[in-house]
């Protein structure tokens, strides 16, 4: 025997009985049932059964007769060939009045609302989230590779190295022509293009005027007599300033950027951290956060969706005992997504972790 309120469920039973306020309606085949009242649905006729017997109540309150029978307004509709197979209840008006119209009023103490836990109660509710997880192994992979992906795409495209930074060139020695083994086209050469994109100029001023315009980061300046100025430095060793002045790179950078402060040596770290590591910490933790609130306000709205939540509640479940459920069943599936991040993180993309991992996890 199976007791439900979902009434189209119990169609495929070989015999259903329709109840209402502790008394049974009507009890027969289902398919016999809506043949006899011409309904579509075993639903529609419980709700005219329910009519029925509403109305018979107010007809018998009317009259003040709380000596008849209204069942028999309800069994008359069956037909007299199924009274065999076909079972009316018959109770008096005066328990129905009581039933409508008495309120029943309890009072909870106060110890009621701090019950403790049952532990068959959670066992059975993490078997149900466990069946749930098994019939959406789609989605677990999905939550799996979620973490992956956010963490690979944030390495990838937060705290990298500058790439193909415009920079203007001015090279006196090709505006005064190359000298024998020109030294500064051999220095040129061995700048990496995909890091600096350099655009030659024969205006020393031209190209000054375009940083300050904003169009390039800075300028590259070489002298004409770079070449000699070298080779005097390192063969005949002149160190004089005009010498060291003129066998040197310049650099004028566009610093408006850069704040009115001086920096000295830090106590603990590098001069010039990776911006990644500083904010790689607060993305795994939002990652985690955001993932254990989306995979459990998922799962709540399926069960409401799907009528388990309300099932667990007609069952006599409280709230504690799902929240004890769901936070078992989810941390396991938690551990997993941290070990996966962690992984990513420390091992593939090189992300500073000073300690234990096992810690930091």
């Amino acid at each position: 025997m199976i007791a439900t309120h979902y009434i189209e469920e119990a169609r495929k039973a070989n015999r259903v009985g329709l109840m209402r306020s502790g008394r049974m309606l009507a009890e027969d085949e289902p398919n016999h049932l809506v043949n006899q009242y011409n309904e579509i649905s075993l639903e529609n006729v419980f709700l005219r059964l329910c009519y029925e017997d509403q109305n018979c109540i107010q007809q018998q309150t009317t009259m003040n007769n709380i000596d008849g029978d209204c069942d028999t307004d309800v069994s008359n509709n069956i037909n007299e060939q199924n009274l065999e197979s076909t079972y009316v209840a018959d109770t008096t008006v005066e328990s129905l009045l009581i039933t409508v119209n008495t309120k029943q009023t309890s009072r909870k103490n106060f110890i009621d609302y701090f019950k403790f836990p049952h532990i068959h109660k959670i066992y059975a509710l993490i078997m149900k989230d466990l069946t749930l997880v098994k019939r959406n192994i789609s989605l677990l992979i999905f939550q799996f590779l979620i973490p992956v992906i956010q963490i690979s795409l944030f390495c990838l495209c937060i705290g990298r190295n500058a790439e193909h930074i415009s920079m203007a060139l001015y090279n006196g020695e090709a505006v005064h022509g190359f000298p024998t083994g020109n030294l500064s086209l051999q220095l040129l050469n061995k700048i990496n293009p995909q890091q600096i994109d350099i655009a030659s100029f024969n205006d020393f001023n031209k190209a000054m005027d375009l940083v300050k315009q904003g169009q390039y980061w800075g300028v590259i300046a070489i002298q004409d007599n770079f070449t000699q100025a070298v080779k005097n430095k390192l063969i005949d060793l002149q160190t004089d300033p005009a010498t060291r002045n003129a066998s040197s790179l310049h650099l004028y950078l566009d610093m408006t950027t850069d704040p009115p402060v001086i920096i000295e040596n830090p106590v603990y770290g590098s001069l010039t951290p990776k911006f990644i590591n500083f904010a790689a910490p607060g993305m795994v933790v939002s990652i985690i956060f955001f993932l254990a609130t989306g995979l459990t306000g998922l799962i709540f709205v399926v069960e409401k969706k799907q009528g388990l939540l309300e099932r667990s509640w007609i069952a006599g479940v409280t709230t504690i005992e799902v929240m004890f459920a769901h936070i078992i069943v989810k941390f396991f599936i938690r551990i997993i997504q941290i070990i996966l991040l962690l992984t990513f993180t420390d091992y593939i993309f090189k992300i500073e972790i000073k300690g234990s991992i096992f810690l930091a996890a």
